[in-house]
């Protein structure tokens, strides 16, 4: 129970406040480079043109992609290697560049943690 000096203590952090914050940043994809501990390469064009389907049929890719910064203007893939991939096959063979900006979280995590999130 709340000690009724505190109630009207500002200071006091809720918990919901305590949880960080994911902002999602809208990232071209030329800006994304892969992961060369990517465990799960796509196994062929169609694995990703049936994936870019599924994306059109959508409208829009639905899960974010989790990257981590590499330099001012690029970012490493941590994952959503195969929907960047579908991206590049839509703006650059079907000439949909509505899907050019993917949706993104930047990770700020150590590399050892970064190698963990590709496994995981």
């Amino acid at each position: 129970m709340a000690k009724l000096g505190n109630i009207f203590n500002k200071e006091e952090i809720k918990k919901e406040e305590q949880h960080p914050r994911r902002i999602i940043k809208w990232i071209h994809y030329s800006k994304l480079k892969e992961n060369v501990e990517q465990y799960c390469p796509a196994r062929d064009k169609e694995e990703i043109e049936s994936l870019a389907d599924l994306i059109q049929a959508t409208g829009e890719v639905i899960e974010n992609l989790s990257v981590s910064k590499l330099d001012t203007d690029e970012y490493k893939i941590i994952a959503g290697h195969k929907r960047c991939q579908a991206c590049k096959l839509f703006v650059e063979e079907r000439g949909l560049k509505e899907f050019a900006f993917l949706p993104c979280i930047v990770n700020n995590v150590s590399a050892v943690q970064e190698s963990f999130r590709v496994m995981a």
